[in-house]
């Protein structure tokens, strides 16, 4: 008997430490996918020796089960998966079964061996009398999508199109007239359903492998909790531009892990995150969008360690689109770490904190060459906490922030900015709303505190045009400032408030803080 007992517990122990550990809990039933399979059939028993051909065959089946409280596990194995949406079934839903927990996995056999695209192969190209130019039949008519900022923000159709064309894996820009049609470019003309395509001279279409984008979208996961997408590559996803959509779409769903994935080359967000909770991103890369890396509205609890969102927005840099609502974006984002993310060259912001950003910590962080401010923290109650970072060489402000309180600055090198290292902005007061609580919230700029930054740069700290004195008084009484390093361009620094440029030696003098920091080259 004692054996007996022993035996049992030892079970209970190794499948509580295979489950910890990512491995195949003893209670699930695992499904195998492999599109490359001779045998694979979505009709299939999924063992491996007779696998499912599609994830989202795969992905059904398992919510079959889940509704009977069966957990399970799908392995996909290596190829190229041109499917989608891969969609749930709202298990999770008020009206259906909000209380279940039981845990789906989808995950590669072998991390970044799989790959969910938007695309198909188009071959059979027609030669034109043109050489170099050729010409396929083109069945869609999207069009030009609606402006979602309208009344705000104008946009260029080129920006609101979503036709992409890969030549080898490597995207090429769209144009929207002939006379553009450079070498490595192609225009979709829907007059008469054709895509237009110039290779270089002497290259034939038989000679490479050429995709056209035909899905707006690869994963539509809502009302669906405990998700565990794991090593999966997802590529080429249509999606017209709108701030809830994107390539991965993820809403109304809680203990979601997305973990070492990639999400690129879509034609507007990479991966969406709304209205969720308890959510881990983890060693993801969400790089070369169309619009943005990744985009996060009304979550809680997130943990984003060891991501990246870089080379962001080349669908609005075709159309000289870089501000408005690019960036990165976090909105209505409450508890939430990031900790060493690299957003790099994008066409936007490298971050962008909106408004109603409460218990957010950037930690270890690097903000660099982006073609606009490196983080901006816009209308937040905060507190919002940036520390151990790099935020270097942005095209405007290193750090720049409106309307934002208890926000601390710490141990961090923020250098070689255009505008400004820091630049604070913002008149009177901004009312926003807690999405939780739905409190208002007037806020302005108060309770900052920068220490131990290393700041160098021509400006280091500097107001927006709007900012006015009594903005900047309320400011400066919750401030504060100490133990840091300034420098500039011959040792020389500068801060410029209020219009008003002052040396060091002046700033010391008109706050009464930083005594304890320095300056020199």
């Amino acid at each position: 008997m004692m054996r007996l007992v022993a035996f049992i517990l030892l079970v209970a122990f190794v499948g509580s430490i295979l489950g910890q550990s990512g491995g195949l809990r003893l209670d699930e039933v695992r499904i195998d996918v492999d599109v490359a399979h001779p045998d694979a059939s979505d009709f299939s028993d999924g063992s491996s020796a007779r696998p499912m051909k599609s994830i989202g065959a795969a992905v059904r089946r398992a919510v079959e089960l889940k509704k009977k409280r069966i957990a399970t596990r799908i392995v996909v194995h290596p190829g190229v998966y041109r499917e989608g949406p891969i969609e749930f079934a709202y298990t999770n839903w008020k009206n259906n079964d909000p209380g279940n927990d039981t845990p789906i996995v989808i995950e590669a056999a072998t991390i970044g061996t799989v790959f969910v695209r938007g695309s198909e192969e188009f071959d059979a190209w027609k030669p034109t009398e043109t050489p170099g130019v050729f010409t396929h039949d083109w069945a869609y008519s999207w069009g030009v999508s609606p402006n979602p900022w309208k009344g705000d923000r104008e946009v260029a159709d080129i920006v609101l199109r979503r036709e992409m064309l890969f030549l080898d894996g490597q995207r090429l820009d769209q144009v929207l007239r002939e006379k553009d049609l450079a070498p490595g470019r192609f225009l979709i003309d829907e007059r008469t359903g054709r895509v237009v395509l110039n290779l270089e001279a002497g290259s034939l279409p038989a000679d490479h492998l050429i995709e056209l984008a035909v899905r707006e979208r690869l994963w539509d996961q809502n009302y669906e909790n405990n998700v565990t997408i794991r090593g999966i590559n997802f590529e080429h996803a249509s999606t017209p531009w709108d701030p809830g959509d994107a390539a991965v779409r993820i809403s109304g769903s809680r203990n979601v892990v997305f973990e070492d994935c990639k999400v690129s080359n879509t034609n507007w967000q990479g991966l969406y995150v709304g209205e969720s909770s308890n959510i881990k991103v983890l060693s993801s890369e969400m790089n070369d969008n169309g619009g943005q890396g990744w985009g996060f509205f009304r979550v809680t609890d997130v943990e984003a360690v060891g991501n990246e969102t870089s080379r962001n927005n080349w669908r609005g840099h075709l159309g000289g689109f870089d501000g408005w609502s690019m960036g990165n974006k976090l909105l209505s984002v409450h508890n939430a770490l990031i900790k060493n993310h690299v957003a790099v060259e994008n066409y936007s912001r490298g971050i962008w904190l909106d408004y109603d950003i409460s218990a957010v910590v950037l930690d270890s962080v690097i903000l660099s060459r982006n073609s606009r401010d490196g983080l901006w923290i816009e209308a937040s109650q905060g507190p919002v906490t940036v520390k151990n970072s790099t935020i270097s060489d942005n095209v405007e402000s290193g750090i720049r922030s409106t309307y934002s309180r208890l926000v601390v600055i710490d141990n961090n090198r923020i250098t070689g900015n255009g505008t400004s290292q820091i630049e604070l902005d913002g008149t009177g007061t901004r009312v926003t709303r807690d999405f939780e609580s739905r409190r208002d919230l007037p806020l302005t700029l108060r309770e900052w505190v920068i220490t131990h930054n290393e700041i160098h740069g021509p400006v280091s700290i500097s107001t927006g045009q709007v900012v006015k004195r009594a903005d900047w008084t309320e400011f400066l009484s919750h401030l504060v400032i100490d133990e840091n390093r300034y420098s500039g361009p011959g040792g020389n620094t500068s801060f410029r408030i209020l219009n008003d440029t002052w040396t060091f030696a002046n700033w010391q003098a008109r706050t009464g803080q930083d005594r304890r920091s320095s300056t020199g080259s």
